[in-house]
């Protein structure tokens, strides 16, 4: 089978996505990933699920995962027309 072959999506769905620009993929990921992934970010930002006080600090801690160099920051001149 081609890959021309594999229909994802309806005639209405790419209708949509030709008009709006969007389209939602309906169970793309299985909901126990999703459970998994929501429990994940609020343990990573210490946050309760429970408890809505604890989802707006007044600051998130900061933290520096990479050290890039000061050039790789800068960003790239625009292009000369």
């Amino acid at each position: 089978m081609e890959q021309s072959d594999i229909k994802v999506f309806s005639e209405e769905e790419m209708a949509a996505w030709h008009e709006q620009g969007w389209i939602i993929l309906r169970e793309a990921v299985p909901p126990e990933q999703c459970a998994q992934l929501v429990d994940a970010i609020f343990r990573q930002l210490r946050q309760d699920p429970d408890d809505p006080t604890t989802w707006y600090p007044r600051a998130y801690p900061q933290r520096t995962l990479l050290h890039h160099p000061r050039e790789y920051l800068m960003p790239y001149p625009a292009p000369k027309a």
